[in-house]
């Protein structure tokens, strides 16, 4: 099928493309004069009627909206990264570095941060990197401000942010991070408690500073765990399927 708008703009009429034909001149019958001879009538004078063609301007045309571009992602930090969504500032769940018009969905795969750990300050960074290394995982290799004034940790690839937060839950569980010590969150109740001898949902209150955040792990853990299991026990035995089921939970989202 042709391009309608451009055909009906753009191709001229049969009476555009040449002058309208002009009608034969009309025949007048002679009349007899007095003598009885047969005059020769006059030929009206006519006059051509040229016919002025039609311009027809075209129409205006709006040029192609291009979306800003995000960030890129591979630099020296983040190393590589997974194919993560990009977007425009505004759009749901876009996320952008400070002063960006255009990032990516969520935060988590643009840093390698399946579980988001902030580092509100350099020593902050330092203190998690500390707990990081010294249970099997890999420092991050910085950390950005976003639009949310949240500062997170970046680390080099997929691979070693996965490994490096199930380091960082290790650490809390075995009682190095001192704000996992002798604690208490009100969507947890009243009571003081120590991880790793916490439930779930003790411990998701702290590192998430919400209690449905533990209802929406667990459901995705499946198989018996519920927001009562012990992190302790979860480390031992279904570490890999909680780490899983934060990504998730935390919005790792790519193409």
């Amino acid at each position: 099928m042709y391009d309608q708008e451009f055909y009906e703009t753009n191709s001229l009429t049969s009476s555009d493309q040449k002058s309208e034909e002009l009608p034969p001149p009309p025949q007048v019958e002679g009349e007899s004069s007095s003598t009885g001879q047969q005059e020769t009538p006059a030929t009206p004078e006519i006059k051509p009627v040229t016919k002025t063609p039609t311009t027809t301007k075209p129409k205006a045309t709006t040029p192609p909206v291009t979306s800003p571009s995000p960030p890129p992602l591979t630099s020296s930090c983040p190393v590589s990264t997974k194919a993560c969504v990009p977007c425009s500032a505004g759009e749901p769940y876009c996320r952008t570095k400070m002063g960006e018009s255009a990032g990516y969905l969520g935060w988590a795969c643009q840093n390698n941060n399946p579980g988001n750990i902030l580092a509100a300050s350099a020593s902050s960074k330092a203190y998690k990197d500390a707990i990081i290394v010294n249970n099997g995982g890999t420092a991050s290799c910085g950390s950005v401000l976003g639009s949310n004034n949240y500062t997170y940790m970046i680390f080099s690839t997929y691979d070693i942010g996965m490994s490096s937060l199930k380091a960082y839950i290790k650490g809390i569980n075995n009682g190095e991070h001192s704000a996992y010590v002798n604690t208490q969150t009100s969507c947890a109740g009243p009571e003081t408690y120590t991880c790793g001898n916490c439930t779930l949902q003790q411990f998701f209150c702290k590192f998430a500073g919400t209690s449905t955040y533990a209802t929406s792990v667990v459901n995705k853990m499946g198989n018996g765990v519920t927001t009562n299991t012990l992190l302790s026990w979860v480390v031992t035995n279904r570490l890999d399927d909680m780490i899983n089921a934060i990504k998730q939970t935390e919005g790792f989202l790519t193409q």
